[in-house]
């Protein structure tokens, strides 16, 4: 599902009038451009996947970051097309490839996403090593009345062939769920790539670095558009 800007805007602003926590407020008078962190991109991905309607943003968001990370299951296999699973097996947290990246960001969904972001878009962070080996990922969401979320990562292994790791996260307490309708999304690897790519997100708490840069999502940036698919 093509996410189109007016819905990105329409995310940031129900954001932004909860909280600038969640989406920066930009200058009055000069009209400089609000500053946009790791963090604030990062909410406005989850706005986007979760928020039905888009005025519940700021919970939907909230309740998603506050998601820890929980079984760990890995499948290794022998080719990328068609594979054949060789094995099998589930691990307790901090154990995935990514472990020695997330390990600097708490446990999370919300800071693992942040620390992702940070190695992606910082080519002078060490962090960057942690990702050398993984060809692709992608964020499910399920969306319903359990909030879920499972980061996958496709790795190589060398001559052992290919590793999909499904990194699961749960609400941090036990939650009685009423019965409802459960849909899972997903945001591709892309999304991840688009916002990594962006002047101003390069750590938790920097500004943009350049005056004049146009921040996020910016309508004429057409390869800005992030893709949710549902």
């Amino acid at each position: 599902m093509g996410v189109l800007p007016a819905t990105a805007f329409r995310a940031a602003r129900a954001l932004r009038e909860r909280s600038i926590s969640l989406w920066p407020q930009g200058s009055q008078g000069r009209r400089q451009e609000a500053h946009v962190t790791v963090g604030h991109c990062v909410n406005l991905a989850l706005a986007i996947a979760t928020a039905d309607p888009m005025t519940d943003a700021p919970n939907t968001v909230r309740r998603y970051r506050s998601l820890v990370e929980g079984e760990l299951r890995i499948f290794d296999h022998d080719r990328r097309d068609t594979p054949r699973v060789t094995r099998e097996c589930v691990a307790t947290p901090g154990v995935g490839t990514l472990a020695p990246l997330f390990s600097n960001y708490g446990n999370t969904l919300g800071k693992h996403l942040e620390g992702l972001l940070m190695a992606l878009s910082d080519t002078g962070n060490q962090a960057q090593g942690d990702l050398r080996h993984v060809e692709e990922f992608e964020l499910e969401i399920t969306v319903g009345p359990l909030p879920q979320a499972v980061l996958v990562f496709d790795l190589w292994t060398g001559d052992a062939g290919y590793r999909t790791e499904r990194q699961t996260y749960t609400p941090p307490r036990p939650v009685q769920a009423a019965p409802g309708m459960v849909t899972v999304k997903t945001i591709p690897f892309s999304v991840f790539e688009v916002m990594a790519a962006l002047p101003g997100p390069v750590s938790p708490g920097s500004p943009n670095r350049r005056q004049g840069d146009r921040g996020f999502l910016h309508p004429d940036d057409a390869a800005s558009r992030p893709h949710v698919q549902g």
